[in-house]
């Protein structure tokens, strides 16, 4: 009883984790980056399954693995009947995917978990293949174990095919969120813009004639220039003179030196 417990606690354990991992790809898939992580053969290949709510008849929506396989889409539900998605698509099996290529199909779904072993075994290993790293999570490897093992192993899990019927356009969608990266760019560069102009205005304020040591400084001199912000020093060669004062060859603007000036 005690170990049927401790099982119990660590799936629940697991649920909550895929639940928070679930929403950070989610948030991938309507940011329009659904194309890296989400397709490949280490993290697994990922779809967007929306669905319809049971009880709230609210639209849901669940990031599963999946493998294409004769036009049709198959999934698994590796936490078997309690999972949400596989009983809200039992009580209405019109459902949406979403997959990494960016195309959204309206399509309708169906438990063929009853198929016969020498037709199911072929499609859920697949499935759990293209499942990259969660399928070694759960103990599995679906590359090597045999028929018989993997049967065992996946005695509860439920198999969901998917047809598709139909490409969806418009909103609600993947990628409903892409429109906040020009806004970030164009923040971004009125920032670097800002911050270039207070650089300038601040360095041409802190120009003025150096005198290290007494000496005149001249074309060509290397000289040392301690900077306000570091215990550091850089090697600066002077290139030029003019009204404003001595000018030399930095990434930074003058005002990132202090007035220490040494010969080198």
């Amino acid at each position: 009883m005690a170990g049927a417990t401790g099982a119990t606690g660590a799936e629940a354990l697991v649920r909550r984790g895929f639940r928070y991992g679930n929403k950070f790809m989610l948030l991938m898939w309507r940011l329009g980056l659904q194309r890296f992580g989400m397709s490949n053969p280490y993290l697994g290949y990922i779809m967007v399954l929306t669905h319809k709510g049971r009880k709230s008849g609210l639209a849901r929506r669940t990031p599963v693995n999946f493998a294409v396989i004769n036009g049709d889409v198959y999934c698994v539900a590796g936490f078997g009947a309690v999972a949400d998605w596989y009983r809200n698509l039992l009580a209405d099996p019109h459902v949406q995917v979403w997959l990494p290529d960016g195309s959204w199909w309206a399509g309708e779904a169906q438990d063929v978990s009853d198929l016969p072993e020498e037709q199911r075994l072929p499609l859920l290993r697949q499935v759990l293949i293209n499942s990259g790293f969660a399928a070694y999570a759960a103990g599995l490897n679906p590359n090597s174990m045999s028929d018989a093992a993997l049967d065992t192993a996946t005695a509860d899990y439920k198999l969901v095919r998917i047809r598709l019927a139909e490409p969806r356009t418009g909103a609600g969608g993947p990628s409903d969120l892409a429109w906040v990266w020009p806004l970030a760019a164009m923040g971004l560069a009125r920032l670097w813009v800002r911050r270039e102009g207070q650089w300038r205005r601040r360095g041409e304020r802190s120009r003025g004639p150096l005198r290290p040591r007494g000496r005149d400084l001249a074309s060509g001199d290397l000289v040392r220039c301690s900077y306000l912000f570091s215990s550091g020093a850089k090697m600066l060669r002077m290139t030029e003179m003019s009204n404003l004062g001595w000018r030399w060859a930095s990434s930074r603007p003058l005002v990132s030196c202090s007035v220490s000036v040494s010969w080198v």
